[in-house]
């Protein structure tokens, strides 16, 4: 009868909380013994776009018992954070159940403790024991599953995408020559090809990065896309290939602390790899990316395109057989012979340099020590012949940099 009564209460002020424009994606029920991992939630979902409340925000001189019941029922879905606290909290059930008769509960469970016998028999996502310091495997697959309940609605400020006139003059995104689409990130973009499950390209803006930043090596799928739409471990599992960023982690994490650990985040999303031979993502690539990253801290800013080269008799690589949804794909991952990469800075004018490598070719040849970057500078007409890529004339225009 309690929350029964409340429920009923509260439908007045949905009315007024929605003429009062809330906005809320997800609501976090917690107890307020848990109160840090609440905020770890809380940063964590607010990183990926979605519009969170949970009640630190209550400010002085509200009927917080109002606001609670006024955000909760605008809410998209509510968050329950079970722990042995939160089990033997009276409120977070009294909201739990008005979430649960809504549909809207997504119940995680972060101890061993139990969670009450009413929502027993609701499926829930295990983070037992997870340290928000840490990866859990869980955590991304809470992630998705929110994504698909509820799309976050502020993505495009954490999700902001390319820049195209970040250095003052305006830069276009090369053209394709088949189907993709771009998916936006903090300080780069991805354009995908979807039929290989890898990048036509990645655009970034670059500045110096943050040093502050742990670089971390936890690849994940990005929650608001497609698992067909990316690779994964599978392809990559007992190959002679590493996990090749596209565009490196240091170049993007730039801006303050929280800005910079977003974009870091990000780039170790599937989208941004490709498989490059250990000697090139070690070697050669890795010689590129540290140049790209002393050049932006000489200018101060640069601009960056690169990808694999992408033909249609690549090789097959890792299992060639996968099962999507009802469908079965057959060779679905082909891996990539040559990489490329386009970085721009302004000198006064627009300046320029174009790296293509062959992975494959420089590992057979005698070159397989030489890690000079100077060996792989060509022409940007080059690279639209090898790729089919089409770069704008602003670039075709601009002078070389300075090596």
């Amino acid at each position: 009868m309690q929350v029964k009564s409340t429920h009923t209460k509260k439908k007045k002020s949905l009315t007024s909380a929605q003429q009062d424009g809330i906005l809320v994606d997800v609501f976090i029920s917690y107890s307020r013994k848990d109160i840090k991992i609440a905020r770890k939630f809380y940063e964590l979902l607010t990183s990926e776009g979605f519009a969170v409340w949970f009640d630190e925000k209550i400010y002085v001189g509200t009927i917080w018992e109002d606001m609670l019941m006024s955000h909760l029922l605008a809410a998209k879905f509510e968050l329950v954070l079970w722990t042995g606290n939160s089990a033997g909290s009276e409120w977070v059930k009294k909201e739990a159940a008005v979430a649960q008769a809504l549909k809207r509960l997504v119940p995680v469970t972060l101890d061993n403790t139990g969670i009450p016998e009413a929502w027993q028999t609701l499926q829930n996502v295990m983070l037992d024991n997870w340290k928000p310091e840490e990866p859990h495997p869980k955590l991304e697959q809470l992630l998705t599953g929110i994504s698909k309940l509820a799309p976050p609605s502020r993505v495009d400020n954490v999700r902001p995408g390319f820049v195209s006139d970040a250095l003052g003059v305006e830069v276009e995104m090369p053209s394709i020559t088949g189907v993709g689409d771009e998916f936006r990130y903090l300080h780069f973009s991805v354009v995908m090809n979807p039929a290989r499950r890898l990048p036509w390209y990645v655009a970034a803006n670059l500045q110096p990065y943050n040093k502050e930043v742990e670089r971390g090596d936890k690849w994940m799928p990005d929650p608001l896309l497609p698992a067909s739409f990316q690779p994964g471990n599978e392809h990559y599992r007992n190959t002679d290939y590493d996990r090749g960023h596209i565009i490196s982690p240091r170049s993007v994490a730039w801006g303050d602390l929280r800005q910079a650990q977003l974009a870091n985040r990000q780039s170790f999303f599937w989208t941004n790899t490709a498989p490059q031979l250990a000697q090139m993502n070690q070697g050669w690539w890795l010689k590129i990316e540290e140049w790209e990253r002393a050049i932006t801290e000489q200018y101060g800013k640069a601009i960056s395109f690169g990808g694999p080269v992408l033909k249609a008799d690549d090789p097959a690589l890792g299992e060639t057989e996968q099962l999507i949804g009802r469908i079965k794909v057959k060779q679905n991952f082909l891996v990539p012979q040559s990489f490329w990469k386009v970085v721009l800075v302004f000198d006064n004018e627009l300046a320029i340099a174009c790296f293509l490598l062959n992975q494959v070719a420089l590992l057979k040849s005698n070159a397989a020590a030489d890690l000079s970057i100077k060996t792989h500078i060509v022409s940007l007409k080059e690279i639209e012949k090898a790729t089919g890529l089409g770069f704008s004339l602003t670039m075709h225009q601009a002078k070389s940099i300075k090596h």
